[in-house]
């Protein structure tokens, strides 16, 4: 046997080893595809490895049989105590284990790598498994906690731990109704869904996975073999595709049974799969056996039975997860009803969703999660679905069932009106005439909403004090935007609209660098559905260069959104697949942007040379549209705002020459849009971060005098700015910097005033925090603000200043240190921090043991 052909017989065992032992066989063959040779080799290795029990590492009994030993309860893992054993499969163990504190004990899921499953495959699932959760954060996907390696260097992670019960035991133990499973369907799909948005495919949605607590509140799990569509750049290597070819047969699409690419789609099938046997307490498809290879024959070549029928028919053996198959009766009972009445439930609209979802043609299901979930909601409210044609008799119908009371008494009426036939037609020429004018209505009401949104806006966004008025248009103008998206499915001038409009709204809620409210959670939801509306147009047939163009800059919003909220991962991959989709475009505009994002990034990461390679490439595209454009008001301000970029890396480079040659590019830019639009708020306030800027290299140039000028000018129109508009939480940033920089100029020049403009900088800061206690940003913004006012005391305190910024002996600046470390400690422990972030955390942690020295050295004074 070759070195290839044994890899391939290793990694088949290893899968193999994975499943219950009594499909083994079955999984064999199926994925052996034909090879004899290979088939016979990997179950003599299973049944070597049965007789040897401990010998070949089975760690427990779910994978070497009922009987096998397991390993010995270890006492801790990490920071750890465990408890006992939750449960266990081929790759990993999970405990329950306790954390425990100073005040509190809390219970966690511990997973740990098996002894013997410590090959480089198993510890790279384990670790993709841990990088994905690492990235997730929702309320019904269970959290990652920590993350590390044991004493014997197998790698684990804590979680969540969901006291639940799997999803199909919970639902039959609770008897819930058939809408009530659909109400709680709707809610794992928005955690599907999630997952797909941070381009996360589960590739296992089955009941094990997914725990509902004893509230109510289901929890997705078991992202042992989930993949992430696009990973970055330190990502693990991908798996091979043999090694891609794990799944659970009940519920895996057809093309993760023939091995081939796995998209969201697959995901969207398993949820259905996982609908059907909500709905119907059976197997979607018909099979004498619960065998691996029975069941893939089937999901390829058979069609699921209908759900209407499935709950009326008998069942066969392989109709049910485990033990005796029950009767139509008993499936219909602990759904509250009889098998009539459920076969009619689930006839029509619920028959036509779940198959829709499980259409063996991936192009053919629904487009995602999201509109599956939207599909059941239409359903749930007695509305037409889309997965039906859209025909009149079809809505209708429809209205009738929403409306039978109202119906039936018409049909009364018309039975005792002699002239029936008459009346009736009376009644259907009146319903037309409604509908037509239902259409005009709904044309009036789009194109009032879009001047709405859009002129109004438009007309108001660059207006000092403008906050509470877009703040209303936010809120009118989800209700219109929400209302609107129920009606926009293949409509792609409607759809156009929409994701404009999401963008839009997502800006003033907390998106946008300017004129935001602080909502981040409300504009991640709306770029999200801007995102995906993006998405589903530049894939459709006809999708244009503006299209495309619209999808670059809708993942350079949510790139941006990611970076403030902490997710930098998250928001490099966004920025990576802006650049990739913006290179195949002819106008170059849209990629200047994403390179000027990606190098945002990159910045934020410490790359610094990768990230001034990435703003060089966008100055460049932007001079040379500027040369062609020279009255472009949108080009020459991307223009002044890569030359600040540059001028930022010199800066950090300490080469305060080239910085300041590259802001005064930007000031002069700037200053000729202020001159023309003096009224433009957001014009003044990119002139104020310029002058911001100019000063802080001046300061270190030595020419004090100026930069005081820069930065005194910079406070005036900052707070101009914000005494107009005090509900915009980045001109409220923006003021607590400005603060800051003037107090330390002062201090270097040495001018009086610097400690009140430290603490006016804090102030601000701690008002925002106490706004919002859960934004990471500014609570890294306060945390190291309060380490600024420190350096501020020992700087005033430790006269002349000497020149530089290096930490000054400890005076009254120690108290302000550890309130500073004490803050990064918090978000630290909350695995928030940037890699920026955590380097100014470990300098305030230097800064900190300076003063713990030199107060021990007093005390043995």
């Amino acid at each position: 046997m070759t070195p290839g052909e044994w890899a391939s017989v290793k990694d088949l065992f290893e899968e193999a080893l994975e499943r219950p032992a009594s499909e083994r066989a079955g999984y064999v063959r199926l994925r052996a595809g034909g090879d004899e040779a290979v088939a016979r080799e990997v179950l003599s290795l299973l049944d070597a490895h049965a007789e040897a029990g401990e010998f070949l590492g089975s760690p427990t009994a779910t994978s070497a049989g009922a009987d096998a030993p397991r390993p010995p309860l270890p006492k801790r893992v990490g920071s750890y105590d465990i408890l006992r054993v939750l449960g266990a499969g081929g790759m990993g163990i999970v405990y329950l284990a306790e954390q425990v504190g100073p005040d509190f004990r809390r219970p966690v899921a511990v997973k740990v790598v098996c002894s013997g499953r410590s090959s480089s495959l198993f510890v790279r699932r384990f670790q993709n498994e841990r990088r994905i959760l690492a990235g997730l954060s929702h309320p019904n996907i269970a959290a990652l906690i920590d993350g590390g390696a044991t004493e014997d260097g197998l790698p684990y992670f804590a979680m969540e731990y969901v006291a639940g019960t799997p999803l199909n035991e919970y639902c039959d133990a609770h008897r819930l109704t058939t809408a009530q499973r659909l109400r709680l369907f709707r809610t794992i799909c928005g955690a599907v869904q999630y997952a797909h948005q941070n381009l996360v495919v589960h590739r296992d949605l089955k009941p094990g996975n997914i725990l509902v607590t004893p509230e109510g509140v289901p929890k997705l799990l078991d992202f042992g073999v989930a993949k992430v569509l696009e990973p970055g750049p330190d990502a693990a290597p991908e798996e091979t595709a043999a090694e891609l070819r794990i799944f659970t047969p009940v519920y895996a699409s057809p093309e993760q049974v023939k091995g081939e690419v796995v998209t969201t789609a697959s995901d969207v099938y398993s949820l259905g799969a996982l609908l059907y046997v909500l709905l119907t307490g059976r197997r979607p498809y018909r099979v004498a056996t619960r065998a691996a290879d029975e069941l893939a024959r089937a999901v390829l070549e058979q069609d699921p039975t209908r759900p209407s029928l499935a709950v009326r028919v008998d069942a066969e053996p392989g109709d049910r997860e485990g033990g005796a198959a029950p009767t139509s009766v008993q499936i219909a009972s602990v759904r509250g009803s009889t098998p009539e009445r459920l076969s009619r439930a689930l006839a029509g609209d619920l028959d036509t969703i779940v198959l829709k979802a499980m259409h063996k043609d991936p192009g053919r299901r629904y487009a995602s999660a999201e509109r599956l979930s939207a599909d059941i909601g239409r359903q749930l409210e007695g509305r037409p679905v889309s997965a039906r044609p859209d025909a009149r008799a079809y809505r209708l119908w429809k209205f009738v069932r929403r409306h039978a009371a109202a119906v039936v008494a018409a049909g009364l009426v018309v039975v005792a009106v002699v002239g029936g036939i008459a009346a009736t037609l009376w009644q259907a020429r009146r319903a037309a005439e409604k509908e037509a004018l239902a259409v005009r209505r709904f044309n009036d009401v789009r194109k009032l909403a879009n001047a709405y949104l859009f002129e109004f806006h438009d007309a108001i966004e660059n207006l000092a004090g403008s906050t509470p008025a877009r703040q209303l248009v936010v809120r009118r103008g989800l209700e219109y935007l929400d209302g609107l998206a129920r009606e926009a499915t293949g409509d792609r001038s409607l759809q156009r609209e929409l994701a404009a409009a999401y963008g839009r709204v997502g800006d003033v809620q907390g998106g946008g660098h300017f004129g935001n409210l602080g909502d981040t959670a409300g504009a991640k939801a709306s770029y999200d559905k801007a995102l995906a509306l993006r998405e589903e147009i530049a894939r459709a047939p006809g999708a244009g260069p503006g299209d495309r163009a619209d999808l670059v800059d809708a993942r350079l919003r949510v790139s941006s959104l990611l970076g403030r909220a902490g997710d930098h991962p998250g928001a490099t991959l966004a920025a990576r697949r802006a650049v990739s989709e913006a290179e195949t475009l002819a106008d170059p505009e849209p990629l200047a942007r994403a390179w000027h994002r990606l190098g945002q990034v990159l910045t934020e990461a410490g790359s610094y040379g990768d990230a001034l390679a990435c703003y060089t490439k966008e100055v460049a595209i932007f001079e040379k549209l500027s040369a062609e454009q020279p009255a472009n008001a949108r080009v020459r301000h991307g223009l002044a705002i890569g030359y600040k970029y540059v001028g930022g890396l010199f800066a950090h480079d300490k080469k305060y020459l080239e910085s300041v040659a590259s802001y005064r590019k930007a000031l002069a830019i700037e200053e000729a849009f202020v001159a023309a639009e003096p009224a433009n708020a957001t014009y003044r306030r990119d002139l104020s971060y310029t002058l911001s800027d100019v000063g802080y290299n001046l300061l270190y140039l030595g020419d004090k005098k100026s930069a005081l000028e820069n930065y005194r000018r910079a406070v005036g129109i900052r707070e101009a700015l914000a005494a107009a508009d005090p509900g915009d939480v980045t001109l409220t940033r923006a003021l607590s910097s400005i603060y800051f920089r003037l107090g330390l100029a002062e201090v270097m020049a040495g001018e009086p005033g610097w400690f009140t403009h430290g603490q006016r900088a804090l102030a601000l800061l701690d008002g925002l925090v106490k706004k919002n206690p859960r934004s990471v940003e500014d609570r890294g913004r306060r945390a190291e603000m309060l380490a600024g006012v420190g350096e501020l005391l020992g700087l005033g305190q430790t006269p002349p200043w000497r020149g530089t910024l290096d930490p000054p002996p400890p005076h009254g600046a120690c108290p302000w240190h550890r309130k500073s470390l004490q803050a990064w400690e918090e978000l630290r422990k909350e695995g928030a921090l940037s890699k920026a972030q955590q380097r100014q955390a470990e300098y305030v942690e230097s800064l900190v043991r300076v003063c713990d020295k030199s107060e021990a050295i007093g005390r043995r004074r």
